[in-house]
């Protein structure tokens, strides 16, 4: 049986070839529109022939980019004579998002409380076809989403006709780092006893001002390591009594005051490490390199998300020689080394390294620092890596307040940022993707030196000197940071 002025449902990229011979058609012509039949949509839409006439035919080619809504109306009689063409959105595109079906509605999606893979807990959603069977199991083609799926809720046309809810499923985008960040661990005053901290200082990244307590750590560590995937923090090697060094991994959620824990070991006993993580958690991988002990410049790498022991990666690209006291960044896809100190009596290093985070192999190099320099720091957002201060060339505790600049995809040497507001070394730099800021450190020179808790900022994608943020609550050095989101 005929249905007058049927709701349609069209997908893009299709064609829809409509029959406009019909003699009515001369005085009533068939017209599509995006709006209420004030403009004439035209875009893919070919007439052949004349309207009323033998022969007459429209041929509609959906273009991928039509809008979702569009009418069919009368170019006479207007929306009287029409109704709804609905244009689902494609299912999926290069960024990974789709819907739950080119009808879209016959999939439920239902809330739930549980912990998700990045730890903690919070909203997980249950998906399933929609054949009255309960989303509770895997059997029915159901599966988990995590933390990282947006599911909105609009009100449109259902496959079945009529209306109700639907659901569309797009992959929500993973902010830089995170809002906070986290300054833990390192060694405090008097320098002559250096006694050393389990504490984590934290802040709000875009609004300055003094450190806040989070926690503490499991032990007390110096001369640590430290990254994140925006949900956890690691800790990585340390010095503890006597400066001997761990094979410690341990964690904590950067929401949640008081989740530290034991995640696992190194592949060997060190201190003096660096660590990156790719911002966007596309591998959910820490990249940790080198350490104090002779020969070590290995990279090791661990799965944020999933304790565990490390694995091997490969190693830094200074022959025969440990690297300790350097810094580390990374982008979304890949991680630099930078500095650093070589071998128990070897001198100070300029050299930038880098590496693929998702393929395991030898670091190769990317160009080298403006200055030569041990005892610095880095952190990154998507674009870009800060290199922060540290002990200049083959003098003995001469600290500079340099800040240099790589582009992280673009290899090459480091260029003139501007300057900190003290010379120093042994600080801890963390980013939200917009500013960077650095707190902690010594000052002085040789054994003289002292430690301080100021925090500096920066506006990473904007050259200049840096301004004051706040204090941290202890004058430290030989601590890490990170970033992390507070929900």
């Amino acid at each position: 049986m005929a249905t007058n002025r049927p709701k349609l449902k069209f997908l893009r990229g299709s064609t829809y070839t409509f029959d406009v011979s019909n003699a009515d058609l001369a005085t009533h012509p068939f017209k599509i529109t995006a709006d209420s039949g004030s403009t004439e949509y035209t875009t893919g839409v070919t007439l052949t022939g004349t309207q009323g006439q033998s022969g007459a035919e429209i041929a509609f080619v959906v273009p991928n980019n039509a809008p979702q809504n569009l009418n069919y109306y009368c170019g006479t009689h207007g929306m009287s004579m029409g109704n709804h063409i609905f244009i689902p959105p494609l299912l999926a595109d290069s960024d990974g998002s789709f819907l739950a079906s080119a009808y879209r509605s016959h999939f439920n999606v239902t809330a739930a409380s549980g912990t998700l893979y990045t730890s903690g807990s919070g909203t997980v959603y249950f998906m399933a076809v929609d054949e009255g069977v309960p989303a509770s199991n895997d059997s029915d083609g159901t599966f988990f989403t995590d933390s990282d799926i947006d599911v909105s809720i609009d009100s449109d046309y259902l496959y079945g006709g009529g209306y109700g809810k639907v659901f569309e499923i797009t992959k929500a985008p993973i902010a830089w780092g995170g809002p906070r960040g986290f300054w833990y661990g390192g060694t405090i005053r008097p320098a002559s006893t250096n006694i050393k901290l389990d504490v984590i200082d934290y802040v709000t990244i875009s609004t300055p001002g003094n450190a806040q307590d989070f926690g503490d750590l499991v032990r007390e560590y110096t001369s640590l390591a430290g990254c994140s995937n925006s949900y956890r923090a690691l800790t990585a090697a340390g010095g503890t009594d006597n400066l001997l060094g761990t094979d410690d991994i341990t964690y904590f959620a950067t929401a949640t005051a008081g989740s530290t824990g034991d995640f696992g070991d190194l592949l060997g006993a060190t201190f003096a490490k660096a660590a990156c993580c790719d911002g966007a958690a596309n591998t959910d991988r820490a990249c940790i390199s080198g350490g104090n002990y002779s020969a070590d410049k290995r990279i090791e790498y661990v799965t944020v998300s999933t304790p565990g022991n490390s694995q091997d990666f490969g190693d830094l690209s200074i022959v025969n020689m440990s690297v300790k006291n350097h810094a580390a960044a990374a982008d979304d896809t890949r991680g630099l080394f930078l500095g650093g100190f070589s071998g128990w009596f070897g001198a100070k290093l300029d050299t930038i390294d880098y590496i693929t985070i998702a393929t395991p192999s030898n670091a190769s190099d990317f160009g080298d620092l403006d200055e030569i320099t041990n005892q610095n720091t880095a952190c990154s957002n998507k674009t870009r890596a800060l290199n922060w201060c540290g002990l200049q060339g083959a003098s003995t505790g001469v600290k500079v307040n340099t800040i240099q600049y790589v582009t992280i995809q673009t290899l090459g040497n480091a260029i003139d940022f501007g300057d900190a507001n003290n010379e120093l070394g042994l600080g801890a730099a963390c980013s939200n993707g917009v500013y960077g800021v650095m707190g902690g450190g010594s000052i002085g020179a040789g054994t003289t030196f002292d430690r301080i808790n100021n925090i500096d900022y920066v506006t990473i994608d904007t050259p200049g000197n840096a301004s004051d943020f706040g204090d941290l609550n202890n004058p430290v050095n030989s601590h890490t940071s990170a970033a992390g989101r507070a929900a």
